[in-house]
């Protein structure tokens, strides 16, 4: 099975890029997969790394590099930056394709993704899971949604019905007309657009950060927790998308090691854990330690 896949990216994200390549490559060395690259530019080096992953794997990979004019206009920052929105140009770069999976950066494959590719989405605009706040009254009323909130990081994209109802357009205008709806700019959109016309998937194939170490702070009803058991007995992919990542030590999730140990694979991807945050915060997370401690030893007499 041929399993096309896109990701978009800078400089900034190029090591976890291809951290989830590999674990792509990894999980699915029986399948041809096309990985296609967008993102305004990276360095020589980058690109060079990119090359040799694919050869590695014998396994192909496309850079595309994007003019980002069309999207000055549509509102960016930190962390989101203007690559996010070049996902919505994959009907028109793929354009002899009709689906494609597209996943953000910070993700990592666990498993085979052909019953992924098997799920029959022509009568839907893309295939999606919901989010990890997708409960949350304040997204829903203020992008007046009657569909459930799902998250854009893992998109099976009908890029046949993308292009016969130029959705790509239709984002770039809601965004353009709609800037204080689009608190997630990219992914606001998407909901609002695509409403009605989303085939939900299971939980397993985007499993998300606080759902594993956060759930009590999640705003996600207790009627999808069955699910979400049997989803997490073993995820198809997981997604780390809280601000600290794997890449991170500060990271708690569950899948760190099983991550790190995907990243550590090829010393070209040149991937390094570092900290995320100051001494600050070590000597916070220390006072709150002895904290619990010192409550726990009171609740224990």
């Amino acid at each position: 099975m041929k399993l096309n896949i896109a990701l978009c990216t800078d400089e900034n994200f190029v090591v976890p890029a291809l951290v989830c390549i590999t674990s792509i490559f990894e999980s699915n060395c029986q399948d041809e997969c096309r990985i296609t690259i967008l993102t305004e530019g990276i360095s020589e080096e980058s690109h060079e790394k990119f090359t040799k992953l694919a050869s590695t794997y014998h396994q192909a990979i496309q850079v595309v590099v994007i003019n980002p004019e069309k999207f000055r206009t549509l509102k960016s920052y930190d962390r989101y930056p203007t690559s996010m929105y070049f996902r919505f140009l994959l009907p028109e770069i793929l354009k002899e394709e009709s689906k494609v999976l597209y996943l953000d950066c910070d993700i990592m494959v666990r498993r085979p993704l052909r019953d992924l590719f098997d799920i029959n989405i022509k009568n839907y605009s893309c295939g999606a899971v919901i989010d990890q706040q997708c409960d949350d009254v304040q997204i829903i009323n203020r992008l007046r949604l009657n569909t459930r909130y799902f998250n854009s990081g893992v998109m099976m994209l009908n890029l046949d019905a993308w292009r016969k109802n130029n959705y790509t357009k239709k984002l770039i205008d809601f965004i353009e007309e709609n800037p204080n709806k689009c608190v997630f700019p990219d992914q606001d959109a998407l909901n609002a657009v695509l409403s009605g016309t989303v085939k939900y998937l299971p939980l397993s194939y985007n499993l998300q950060e606080m759902w594993l170490t956060m759930l009590d702070y999640a705003r996600f009803s207790y009627r999808h927790y069955p699910e979400l058991e049997d989803a997490k007995k073993d995820p198809i992919i997981i997604h780390f998308c809280v601000n600290d990542k794997p890449w991170y030590m500060e990271c708690k999730n569950p899948y760190k090691e099983e991550y790190l140990n995907i990243a550590l694979l090829h010393d070209f991807i040149g991937f390094k854990q570092k900290k995320h945050y100051k001494g600050l915060y070590y000597r916070l997370e220390a006072e709150k330690i002895r904290l619990q401690r010192w409550q726990q030893h009171f609740i224990d007499k």
